[in-house]
């Protein structure tokens, strides 16, 4: 995670419309748009939470596009949702975002729950790999709320956002722990794996 390159890049003014109108909580999801990421689901935990729903902007492209605009506009939250597309730079949104969703359905090691990270926004992720877990430190670094299951992540949402303090406290705590991913860190890291594995 190079921190200080993420921050200098998340200064980067966001486009005219970048974000939906209005005020209130801002979420963002960056990734492509595809089944596994889940964003489905983050359409139906806003259109769960009904008219105090926050704003989204989700930052990516993908073959669901369109299902998903569709889906937007059916659950009648065109007005709070944006889709921005994908962006060679998404460091702006995140630093913009109250909370950076991850509301995917499996994932790896995602690199959007390093940037929010570097940026001090606090993460709300599913449950959905043991990698995912490990790096929100089972909920010391970012929120955490089963994966597949749209009413869970809509009240975690809620309560999320309703909490500044926890909000807060996440936030200092993932910033405390980005050093560790530095790359002098992180290549020392593996230096001494390799040494020990020979």
């Amino acid at each position: 995670i190079h921190a200080d390159e993420l921050r200098r890049r998340a200064e980067e003014p966001l486009p005219p419309g970048a974000l939906p109108a209005g005020r209130g909580p801002l979420l963002v999801g960056v990734g492509r748009l595809e089944p596994v990421k889940g964003f489905d689901l983050l359409l139906d935990a806003l259109a769960e939470l009904g008219p105090d729903a926050p704003r989204l902007v989700i930052v990516g492209d993908g073959s669901q596009r369109e299902a998903l605009e569709r889906r937007a506009d059916v659950s009648g939250l065109s007005d709070r949702v944006r889709f921005a597309g994908r962006r060679e730079n998404p460091c702006p949104w995140i630093a913009a975002a109250d909370v950076v969703v991850v509301p995917s359905r499996t994932e790896a090691w995602p690199n959007v729950v390093g940037e929010a990270f570097a940026l001090g926004t606090p993460v709300l992720a599913t449950r959905c790999s043991a990698s995912v877990e490990d790096f929100l430190g089972g909920g010391s670094r970012g929120a955490l709320c089963p994966p597949n299951d749209a009413p869970a992540l809509a009240g975690a949402i809620r309560s999320l956002l309703s909490d500044p303090e926890r909000r807060a406290e996440i936030s200092r705590s993932a910033s405390a722990y980005v050093p560790r991913f530095g790359p002098e860190e992180a290549t020392a890291h593996y230096g001494s794996l390799l040494v020990e594995a020979a």
